[in-house]
């Protein structure tokens, strides 16, 4: 089967894995691996602080792991950036997008919150939530 697709993303699909994949666990890792090996690393200019922090979770649901990056050497009130990482909501951690969180904070001057909101299929979608409403995943407002 052929597929048409923009030319411009070429050099990308060398990182997408060869499937079929009819273990989603094992398509994640995968996938993960591969995008991870194509971020840049980030080295900030100055010090940031990072905490990883446990937040109670939706009604009954579990709580929530976020992980909090602060300018260090900044002791005044700063504003503050909810980072959602990538992933389409079946793949990413804040551990893999690490570095870009880390990115914002130092070149922006910012308070991040990156969360780890649960995943697809694991996690299905709550009801009334959806990509057409715009809308980050409860785990994240919540958190």
């Amino acid at each position: 089967m052929t597929y048409a697709y923009d030319p411009q993303i070429t050099p990308w699909l060398e990182m997408l894995p060869n499937g079929p994949f009819a273990d989603f666990r094992e398509l994640r890792t995968v996938a993960e691996a591969a995008v991870r090996a194509g971020l840049p690393s980030y080295e900030p200019d100055i010090p940031i602080s990072t905490r990883d922090l446990t937040v109670p979770g939706p009604d009954d649901a579990p709580d929530v792991m976020v992980r909090v990056y602060t300018p260090a050497e900044r002791d005044e009130l700063l504003p503050g950036l909810l980072y959602i990482h990538g992933g389409g909501f079946i793949m990413g951690s804040v551990e893999q997008f690490d570095a870009q969180a880390t990115r914002i904070a130092a070149e922006v001057g910012t308070v991040v919150v990156s969360v780890e909101y649960r995943l697809a299929p694991e996690n299905p979608t709550p009801p009334g939530w959806g990509p057409r409403t715009r809308r980050p995943p409860p785990d994240a407002v919540d958190a």
